[in-house]
């Protein structure tokens, strides 16, 4: 009989290996596009000349936040083997821009980001944020692992963008912020939804019922302030 931590290293394993075919079999599902126009500062390149996925691969459209230039990244090559040449570059995209540490990033998160991309293809994925090197949120960020993104498109609502990730990939943590500009998302063994009334730079305000919050259309009303009186009051 296997060792105890042999049988949970080839259980985690297993996990990986279903949780990458079923992106991959995802990324055969068509999806809609941004609709919008890539953002000034791209060096002239539009929709077109960004393809979401490479023919039989996939593709990465991604910049960061304050950069003006977006870099074009191969995840899964034309006979679906991962691309580990980008996990280096997405590394110094999500370095945190405070300190400028950097921290490896999770093949995981390389596919998720990935995924979006070639669901959004009308213009690149901002990264708002990457590695922290602390959060004030949760000793256990994903942001301090190397297994998170704050993230945005251009031109796609972040409810739009939320939908879509609770949909459409699996194992993954979706923070849906109303009063910020971005939308968090992680990688993990089981899925996970919240809402964050807090605004950019603010402690959390979690809604203690995320999903109705969300689908009533609750969260989107409720202003910050409104939120710390009568949700998360101190």
């Amino acid at each position: 009989m296997l060792p105890s931590a042999t049988r949970a290293f080839a259980r985690r394993r297993r996990r990986s290996r279903a949780w990458a075919a079923a992106l991959l079999l995802a990324a055969a599902t068509p999806a809609p596009a941004a609709g919008a126009a890539p953002p000034a500062g791209t060096r002239g390149q539009s929709a077109a000349a960004a393809p979401a996925s490479a023919p039989g691969g996939l593709q990465l459209w991604i910049r960061r936040a304050g950069r003006e230039e977006a870099v074009r990244l191969t995840v899964l090559s034309a006979d679906g083997r991962f691309e580990y040449a980008a996990l280096p570059v997405l590394r110094d995209l999500l370095r945190e821009r405070r300190t400028g540490r950097d921290h490896p990033i999770h093949w995981r998160l390389a596919l998720v980001l990935a995924r979006i991309s070639a669901a959004f293809p009308g213009a690149p994925v901002v990264v708002v944020s990457g590695y922290r090197t602390h959060s004030r949120s949760a000793r256990r960020s994903r942001h301090l692992r190397g297994r998170a993104a704050d993230v945005r498109v251009p031109g796609v609502p972040a409810r739009r963008l939320v939908n879509w990730i609770r949909r459409n990939l699996p194992n993954v943590g979706v923070g849906y912020y109303p009063n910020s500009t971005f939308v968090h998302v992680d990688v993990r063994e089981r899925g996970a939804f919240w809402v964050d009334y807090a605004g950019p730079g603010n402690p959390p305000c979690y809604d203690p019922h995320p999903a109705a919050a969300f689908a009533s259309g609750r969260a989107d009303r409720t202003p910050e302030a409104t939120a710390r009186r009568t949700i998360c009051p101190r």
